[in-house]
């Protein structure tokens, strides 16, 4: 029944795309209808492909159903997200959570995971890696590179290359400036 109702979808009027009004100038402030609307027929078969396999990193059966019904794929997803079917985004960072990752910052990506896991938070690897990273626990605040004490006196970082260059000509800074081999 449900596959006789999709299969034959250019005959459901709620289903199909919204036209423009004519004379309406796009962007107007009119009440607008949703370019796709969605029935419980439509709605139930999302649910089945995701449902069918719910760990599933990709589902070929949303492009098949999308093509069968010509609604495009990205719609069909929106809507997915909507029933509360697929996959979000994880929770925000608590606080204790935050305290382990500062107090296990010199550790690898890895091992704080595993410290978290311990304490009863599921964080992956690349969670971590990126929190660590947007926190900036591994760098030492009493220090600044080149580039970071650029835009901390809002110059361009050549200037603070240059700087280093006339200080240290042994810096790393000065390396493109070598001297080369007499013969070459």
């Amino acid at each position: 029944m449900l596959q006789a109702d999709v299969a034959n979808h250019a005959a459901l009027s709620s289903m199909s795309v919204a036209p423009i009004r004519s004379g309406e100038p796009l962007g107007s402030k009119t009440q607008r209808r949703r370019k796709y609307v969605f029935t419980a027929q439509i709605d139930e078969r999302i649910r089945e492909i995701y449902l069918r396999r719910p760990n599933a990193k990709s589902r070929s059966g949303i492009r098949q159903l999308a093509d069968q019904i010509r609604i495009p794929h990205w719609a069909l997803k929106k809507s997915a997200r909507e029933l509360g079917l697929a996959r979000t985004k994880e929770k925000p960072w608590s606080e204790p959570e935050l305290a382990i990752l500062a107090r296990y910052a010199w550790m690898s990506d890895e091992r704080i995971r595993l410290k978290l896991k311990a304490a009863g938070y599921a964080r992956t690897v690349t969670g971590v890696h990126l929190k660590l990273k947007r926190m900036r626990f591994k760098y030492d605040p009493s220090f600044y590179s080149g580039k970071g004490l650029a835009q901390a006196l809002g110059i361009d970082s050549h200037v603070v290359t240059r700087w280093i260059r006339a200080r240290s000509p042994e810096s790393p800074a000065s390396r493109n400036r070598t001297e080369r081999a007499a013969g070459r």
